[in-house]
């Protein structure tokens, strides 16, 4: 028995007892009695496929893989057979042996989309993604106008590192499938794998005004927006999303995204409200304490505001963001000489970090030194064009600036003699 009857017969069928028999079933001259027999086998092996899928789908993969087993035997040349042969054995952990099943149908040339896409599917479970990507252009070859082979062609790509390819093969077919919400999401998630968020806001969207009510694609949308700095529009997006699933967990990235726009709206309560349940569930991330302790400072709560920095710090003590933290803590605590040393040491990490800027230009002007606030702050606006900080505090030096400079005009204007 050769390698290909053998990997059949360990698949659990047999058959290699039918293609011995008939040569892979292929009559050289069949009389019409030959025709029937033959056309009766196939009309059986269809009822028994029909069987086999309905076991297939209430998950009762032997009994599917014994069934579909005896289809191939009455019609060795159907592809789909195979495929769903290679599908209960993968149900049944069995990958190596659902490997055998479609290698053997590739040996008796019995080929199609189906069966290169499901072997792409295992090849790419055994990490096998350069022979997976080669099985999922065949079956693109095959039926091109298959969006789920698109995507697994392009998924695989990005997972070898080839995120660009990737985009633009499905960019292929984005004017064609424009509304395709599954080539919009991949489209989004590889947007944002490149970094171009605002093209990822735009896919993300065209999907979710498909799919309203799909929480993942809204969660996309949301924190695509969040990325892109539309906080208004991601909160009004993710806070319904959130009121839907109640706790669900898997939402929590939601939830933390939430209270940063809260953040940056000054709806400091909301996100302290938000980031205390979350961040005592993930006391690990350290993006979230982060954020709770900067809440907990915009409201005055300067010991949660300590905790959380104290337990950031733990995870990443040389973290960017908790340095800030405890430079404003220190900064509160009127400890200005401190807290000025430890922000100069972030901007010389960091020239452009806005709020750093903005913190040291408050202890310059404390202390008196006007210029270099005003410097300070300019430094701020040119890093962060939108920081409303800075920008609203120059105004405020510019006019008590201007009020001093009238105050000693008329003063010397009254000092003048005669």
């Amino acid at each position: 028995m050769n390698s290909i009857m053998k990997g059949l017969v360990t698949c659990g069928t047999n058959v290699a007892l039918l293609l011995v028999a008939t040569g892979c079933s292929q009559w050289t001259n069949p009389s019409d009695q030959e025709r029937a027999e033959q056309h009766w086998a196939e009309v059986r092996a269809q009822l028994k496929h029909q069987v086999a899928q309905n076991q297939f789908d209430s998950g009762a993969f032997e009994d599917a893989a014994k069934t579909i087993a005896e289809a191939i035997m009455l019609h060795p040349t159907q592809p789909d057979y195979y495929v769903l042969l290679a599908q209960s054995r993968l149900e049944l952990g069995e990958s190596a042996q659902a490997l055998q099943v479609l290698k053997a149908a590739e040996a008796l040339e019995v080929r199609s989309a189906g069966l290169a896409y499901t072997e792409g599917v295992l090849l790419e479970r055994t990490e096998d993604l350069e022979q997976a990507l080669d099985r999922y252009k065949e079956a693109r070859n095959l039926d091109p106008d298959n969006i789920d082979y698109l995507v697994a062609q392009a998924e695989c790509l990005a997972a070898l590192g080839h995120v660009q390819a990737a985009r633009d093969l499905v960019h292929e077919d984005l004017d064609e499938h424009a509304h395709d919400e599954t080539l919009c999401m991949l489209a989004g998630h590889l947007a944002v794998a490149l970094g171009d968020t605002k093209e990822a806001v735009e896919w993300f969207g065209r999907a979710m005004s498909s799919m309203p009510e799909n929480n993942l694609v809204v969660e996309a949308y949301g924190l695509a927006l969040v990325q892109e700095k539309r906080y208004a529009e991601a909160a009004s997006v993710l806070r319904p999303l959130l009121a839907r699933a109640g706790n669900d967990e898997r939402l929590d990235l939601a939830r933390r995204a939430v209270a940063l726009c809260d953040l940056q709206l000054g709806r400091h309560e909301e996100a302290l409200s938000t980031l205390r349940d979350y961040s005592g569930r993930h006391v690990d991330d350290v993006g979230a304490q982060i954020l709770l302790a900067k809440a907990a400072l915009a409201v005055g709560d300067t010991l949660t505001a300590s905790l959380a920095t104290d337990r950031a710090t733990r995870t990443r003590p040389d973290h960017p963001e908790a340095r800030f933290v405890r430079a404003v803590l220190l900064f509160k605590r009127g400890e200005l000489q401190r807290a000025a040393t430890l922000l100069e040491n972030i901007i010389n990490d960091n020239p452009r970090d806005a709020e750093a800027l903005c913190i040291l230009a408050e202890i310059r002007l404390a202390d008196g030194e006007n210029h270099e606030a005003r410097a300070l702050l300019q430094r701020a606006m040119r890093a962060d064009p939108g920081c409303t900080w800075a920008k609203d505090r120059l105004n405020r030096i510019s006019d008590a600036s201007k009020t001093d400079s009238r105050k000693q005009l008329a003063q010397a204007a009254a000092e003048r003699p005669g």
